[in-house]
């Protein structure tokens, strides 16, 4: 896999050097035009899977290169089709462009996102995962428009950028599945990760993060000193721990992950039964104000 993958960026990385390259005499593609390769936009997100590209490469190699790469037209940049256009230079084949406008890098980069995501059918896991290399970019932004406002809080602004708020919807999910993923990326074993990635069955974000937040309990409870455990043994066992009513946060929070767990059951199933579940989440989202209203005693 690994002699797999440095072929691959071997092959894109001759692509972007004979790009570059002017030649006198006899131009490949004359019909072509020159454009920039843009690092941030290429290695957005993570490359094909090997026998991917394979396959891809043999369709172009068969049938042609059918869709046209697309270019950022303000900067000539590209920003679609990095793959499709080192196969093309690797074998000499023609392409098309076309063109898009967009105001930023920002605005570019949203756009990857979107319609990637959506060509590769990514796992909602993955989704997440790429969503949150946004993060630096938003909370840089955030404090500039704290700065400019002149202070912490801004006075200018309404409401203060709210960074997972903003991820949460480019991964069209909520922000605490987005907190949840980025605990697991910092915290979970390569296997776990690889796991959810794949989207494998019986296995979904929720059950990775709960086992985390219970083996990072028991670590806790390992270095808790023997005085401190018995006092509290000895507390509980004179004062029992009453059972606490729910709020209406705690209900609004578990609703939320009822959701959660209901999106992750629906990248694992046939469309029809998708259908289904996506009509229960809707029902759920608008009547979620009154099952907590009457679950929360007065």
């Amino acid at each position: 896999m690994v002699i797999e993958e440095r072929r691959l960026g071997g092959i894109i990385t001759q692509a972007r050097q004979r790009t570059a390259m002017t030649r006198k005499g006899t131009p490949k593609q004359s019909d072509t035009p020159r454009f920039i390769i843009d690092e941030e936009f290429r290695d957005w997100l993570d490359p094909l899977l090997p026998e991917v590209f394979e396959a891809l490469e043999r369709d172009i190699v068969k049938f042609g290169c059918r869709d046209p790469l697309v270019l950022w037209k303000e900067q000539n940049v590209l920003i679609d089709g990095h793959h499709r256009h080192a196969i093309c230079e690797k074998h000499n084949l023609p392409y098309g462009t076309t063109e898009m406008s967009f105001k930023s890098r920002e605005d570019v980069l949203i756009w990857i996102l979107d319609n990637q995501t959506a060509r590769r059918n990514l796992t909602l896991f993955q989704r997440v995962e790429v969503v949150l290399r946004f993060k630096p970019r938003i909370a840089t932004k955030a404090k500039a428009n704290q700065k400019a406002s002149g202070g912490a809080v801004p006075a200018k602004v309404k409401k203060p950028v709210d960074t997972y708020e903003v991820l949460s919807k480019l991964a069209k999910t909520s922000p605490n599945t987005v907190r949840k993923v980025e605990y697991i990326l910092d915290n979970a074993s390569k296997r776990d990760i690889n796991v959810l990635r794949r989207g494998e069955a019986k296995t979904s974000i929720n059950s990775i993060y709960e086992g985390l937040l219970e083996l990072e309990e028991e670590k806790e409870a390992e270095f808790t000193p023997k005085s401190k455990k018995k006092a509290s043994q000895r507390n509980s066992r004179v004062l029992p721990k009453a059972e606490k009513q729910p709020t209406q946060d705690d209900l609004d929070h578990e609703i939320n992950n009822v959701i959660e767990v209901l999106m992750e059951v629906e990248e694992r199933l046939p469309l029809d039964c998708v259908n289904i579940y996506a009509e229960l989440e809707d029902w759920i989202r608008n009547r979620k104000t009154e099952i907590v209203k009457a679950l929360v005693s007065k």
